[in-house]
């Protein structure tokens, strides 16, 4: 939840709220599943317990076409992927690196582009 970018395209924050306005919105996004009480062998008072308590989470939103077809819409569907960067599984990462390598689109700005060697 520390990604601005995460903040501001999947979770609503326009404003800068911050994380724990973020995790809150978070865990209300995914809550349906969640756990009803502590996980076991957490104390109660945890400062991540609402996080704990999910049992499986989605982070998503929806898109005009404008912002995804012709001539800037891959550009912005590399964007928003690398605002979840932190939630993809290591196969999905290197799917995104070979997209950024052939496209010459950076991940974000926590990324530097990758180097080539021949």
């Amino acid at each position: 939840m520390q990604g601005e970018g995460l903040r501001r395209e999947f979770l609503g924050d326009r404003k800068g709220k911050g994380a724990a306005d973020a995790v809150k919105k978070f865990v209300g996004m995914n809550a349906e599943n969640a756990l009803k009480t502590k996980p076991r062998d957490y104390a109660a008072d945890h400062a991540d317990i609402a996080l704990l308590r999910l049992r499986n989470f989605t982070v998503g939103r929806k898109l005009k076409d404008e912002e995804v077809a012709g001539k800037g819409g891959l550009g912005r569907v590399v964007e928003l992927l690398g605002c979840l960067v932190p939630f993809v599984s290591p196969a999905l990462h290197s799917i995104l690196t070979a997209i950024t390598c052939l496209t010459g689109l950076w991940l974000g700005n926590d990324h530097r582009p990758p180097t080539r060697t021949r």
